[in-house]
């Protein structure tokens, strides 16, 4: 005979219409109390669920419900949402939440004891921000209570091994990946969790969020799933992220945006959205060595056969798989064939996984085969140098089978503190009297030997005369802003740099000249504001991919505010420095090996 051992969890629920303090019901049910949270709460306030129709006393009834005929509301003491649409005054909280009640758009209430303000929202959002000005207020907000019949008991399973019993293969079974991975699309259980799509895309998904409608691809469609709307952004090349509707008037509306989309999603309860993103690492996963074959780098030819890198390193390549390891750096790359060669190059890099819809190249140390499919990729691991091809004879014993391999390098090194360009600032002491003459005849080269009354470092090159790089000037309208640096070339091409309207004056060097010798005579670009209507200055420079090229950008103003921007296009159109730019990864004030990109002289020094 079983005997069956039951976990029990007591709800206490009030009897409508009885004694309080005296008439209860009591249920019991065998989950753990977050499973009874409504769906969008992330933690409990008390230990038990009550339903009451005199809860609204705080703190007493923090995390009680307030029962009023059809409508409950969960109490959270001294937390707002702060999203009013109208307000008005109640006695009371408890009188604020029946006011609620009977407004049917009104979804939840925040309530100040000391003004008896009573603020309605139609956002259905639990409340998590502090009140503002330390005024104690409480909210409430429209949420179903868990239903007590939801859950039975469950016995403890009887583990008894019977005679007759067979042992169960589930070998050939797939296995789930662990968190941060789900299988499902379902809020708010798989909120902040990856969902991979059929080709092996990965995606984060944010319940009751949306992106902004900028940059999106294609019309809207209805689409049965959310996962169904992230299968078709998975078919879509420049597709980043999805938004599908999720209350009956939206239902199943899916929009696509495009990957470039600098817009963070916003909370939205009518909206699911889910962000395009890099595969996150899947703990403990082993590998094997495998055999070094010879010699394809495309799919499905190349599975399980090997590529010899010009730098001498072997990779054994697996098609339509990735490692899911760690990634070293996450860069682009034309095609395979180049992320091995990034790889070869880099003394830590053992392994790569690359998506050919993306373009995207992640390089990793591990060592052996990938484990987890995914179509979209193709990925490989170093088999050392043991069997590779010797004298450049490659594949077949073609020695120019390498030429043309098109590396994208890997970001500047930034391993000691040189990210950006250094500053500094003057007051604009050799200015002529007349504005637009003294702006052509400003010499430049003056401020060789001045002493700046400020200096630092910047990622982004722009500012305005009140505030620069959060320097307060000495004097608005005589100012002079000095960068230098060294710009880092990803790719080998031609370069753009482009000043526009400059209030009062922008000039720029490219190059030796920008390290020393620099003169208004021989810049490359030296803007002259004469007008609002003025035409960009553009100059145009070709650099080879891992490069560091140095740069002087010098800007001015007198009479008045002013303000400056530079901007900066890559060979393949990438806007890599403007005016909206926060952070440039490939500004560095020197290089951190001796002999790379050596530093400039001090300021009030230079040559």
């Amino acid at each position: 005979m079983l005997t069956f051992l039951f976990v029990l969890i007591t709800l206490t629920v009030p009897v409508l219409g009885s004694n309080s303090s005296q008439a209860t019901a009591t249920q019991s049910y065998d989950m753990e109390p977050e499973l009874y949270m409504s769906t969008m709460e992330a933690a409990a306030p008390s230990p038990s669920v009550e339903v009451s129709p005199t809860a609204g006393i705080c703190p007493q009834d923090n995390g009680k419900y307030r029962k009023i005929a059809d409508a409950t509301f969960l109490i959270t003491c001294n937390k707002v949402i702060d999203r009013s649409w109208t307000d008005d005054t109640q006695e009371t909280f408890a009188a604020c939440i029946d006011a609620c009640a009977k407004k049917p758009e009104c979804q939840t209430v925040d309530y100040t004891p000391a003004t008896k303000s009573c603020g309605y929202s139609k956002q259905n959002r639990r409340a998590e921000l502090e009140p503002v000005g330390g005024a104690i207020t409480h909210n409430a907000r429209r949420a179903t209570p868990p239903p007590p019949d939801e859950v039975k008991p469950k016995p403890i399973e009887d583990t008894t091994i019977k005679p007759d019993d067979k042992p169960k293969d589930d070998t050939c079974k797939p296995k789930p990946l662990p968190r941060p991975y789900t299988t499902t699309a379902k809020c708010p259980g798989d909120n902040g969790l990856v969902f991979t799509t059929s080709d092996g895309s990965t995606y984060k998904l944010l319940c009751s969020h949306h992106t902004d409608w900028v940059d999106t691809i294609g019309d809207r469609s209805t689409e049965p799933s959310w996962e169904a709307c992230m299968e078709k952004c998975s078919k879509a090349p420049n597709c980043g992220s999805v938004d599908i509707g999720v209350v009956p008037k939206n239902a199943g509306n899916c929009v696509l945006f495009n990957k470039n989309t600098k817009e963070s999603p916003k909370e939205d309860p009518e909206c699911n959205t889910a962000v395009l993103v890099d595969p996150p690492p899947v703990e403990g996963i082993g590998a094997e060595d495998m055999p070094n074959v010879l010699c394809t780098t495309k799919c499905p030819y190349a599975d399980g056969m090997s590529y010899a890198s010009s730098y001498g390193e072997t990779f054994r390549m697996d098609c339509y798989k990735r490692h899911g390891t760690k990634v070293i750096q996450a860069t682009n790359a034309n095609s395979f064939q180049d992320c091995m060669e990034l790889c070869a190059s880099m003394i830590p890099c053992h392994s790569v996984d690359y998506q050919e819809r993306t373009k995207k190249c992640y390089l990793g140390s591990h060592h052996g085969k990938p484990t987890i499919d995914a179509v979209s990729f193709a990925s490989a691991h170093s088999m050392g140098c043991a069997g590779a091809c010797s004298s450049g004879a490659c594949c077949g014993g073609n020695p120019d089978a390498r030429k043309g391999v098109s590396v994208i390098p890997p970001e500047p090194d930034t391993s000691c503190n040189n990210q950006g360009l250094l500053y500094a600032i003057y007051t604009n002491i050799n200015v002529p009297t007349s504005d637009l003459a003294g702006s052509k005849a400003w010499d430049a080269a003056f401020y060789k030997t001045q002493t700046p009354y400020a200096k630092g470092q910047t990622t982004a090159v722009g500012t305005v005369s009140d505030s620069i790089y959060e320097n307060k000037p000495q004097v608005e309208d005589k100012i002079v802003v000095n960068h230098k640096g060294y710009l880092f070339a990803q790719q080998e091409g031609q370069y753009t740099f482009t000043a526009p309207v400059a209030d009062d004056l922008l000039i720029i060097w490219v190059g030796p000249k920008a390290y020393s010798g620099w003169t208004r005579a021989n810049a490359n670009v030296d803007q002259v504001f004469q007008g609002w209507g003025d035409p960009d200055k553009e100059f145009k420079i070709t650099l080879a991919a891992g490069s560091y090229t140095p740069i002087r950008i010098i800007w001015t103003n007198r009479i008045g505010p002013g303000s400056m921007a530079v901007k900066i296009v890559a060979p393949d159109g990438t806007v890599i420095l403007d005016k909206d730019t926060k952070e440039n990864p490939y500004f560095v004030t020197n290089g951190c090996k001796e002999g790379v990109a050596p530093g400039f002289a001090g300021w009030g020094g230079e040559p």
